[in-house]
């Protein structure tokens, strides 16, 4: 892992490949690490892979939360700085793509084009999840050993994507057991999520922008996705189907496919 200082706070990034230059930033309280299974597809088409640790999960530092979506973003671009990456391709599942919405909208020459990936523009714009989704998202992140796969299934995954689903929860598994990620740094993350607010701003992006998300998402709904999409400029909108929150790990061609759209744009 190579890492970087920023505001007293290390951050650590993964990075791998040649070619075009993407940034890949992952879900609430997941380390960059849940993106390995999608790293060798993305390097052997041609892509240069830089893979953050937010702060509070994996490699980085754990400062005192809250965390706010304007530092989270500060922090990415902190790291393209490192890795000498003047722009890049920025894609964001769930959380990580309320971050890359952040970085677009603070830092607009660093993105080369925009892939928003069961996300959210956040309150009043968007729509919150229903009180259990939201009370089983508290759970799994705070205290991910007390969830069940059947819960983590129910909360995340289309009924028939079951055999892909473990395989994404065997993943994260083995990211969180080599970098467990602690209450501060998941609890640091949520007060980011709770103030993240991009809705009136969305026009401002100029930059082509993909968005991608499951038909039966309960987490974060659908329709979040449909509002980014018509609020940014030209943006397209992929609606998968038989897919809930982690569409990206149940459609795994998608991330290829979305991403080679934005390469040529």
């Amino acid at each position: 892992m190579d890492s970087t200082t920023h505001r007293g706070v290390t951050i650590a990034y993964r990075d791998e490949g040649r070619g075009v230059p993407v940034v890949l930033l992952m879900g609430l309280g997941l380390p960059g690490a849940v993106w390995s299974h999608r790293l060798d597809d993305l390097v052997e088409s041609g892509y240069r892979v830089v893979i953050p640790d937010a702060c509070g999960t994996g490699h980085s530092d754990v400062p005192w939360p809250p965390y706010t979506m304007s530092t989270l973003a500060e922090d990415v671009v902190r790291v393209m700085d490192e890795a000498s990456m003047d722009s890049a391709l920025v894609a964001g599942a769930s959380f990580g793509g309320m971050v890359a919405q952040h970085v677009a909208l603070d830092h607009p020459d660093r993105v080369d084009g925009l892939l928003l990936i069961s996300t959210t523009p956040g309150l009043p714009a968007g729509t919150w999840p229903g009180p259990w989704a939201i009370w089983l998202l508290l759970k799994s992140t705070l205290r991910p050993e007390a969830t069940t796969v059947e819960e983590g299934m129910d909360l995340l995954a289309h009924p028939s994507s079951r055999e892909r689903f473990l395989d994404f929860q065997a993943k994260v598994d083995e990211a969180l057991a080599e970098s467990p990620t602690p209450p501060s740094g998941a609890l640091g993350q949520l007060a980011a999520v709770v103030a993240h607010n991009t809705g009136s701003r969305l026009s401002e992006l100029q930059t082509p922008t993909r968005v991608v998300t499951g038909d039966s998402d309960i987490l974060v709904p659908p329709s979040n996705s449909e509002v980014l999409a018509d609020r940014i400029p030209n943006a397209t909108l992929r609606v998968l189907r038989d897919a809930g929150h982690v569409a990206i790990h149940s459609h795994p061609d998608c991330l290829l496919e979305e991403l080679e759209g934005l390469r040529h744009a």
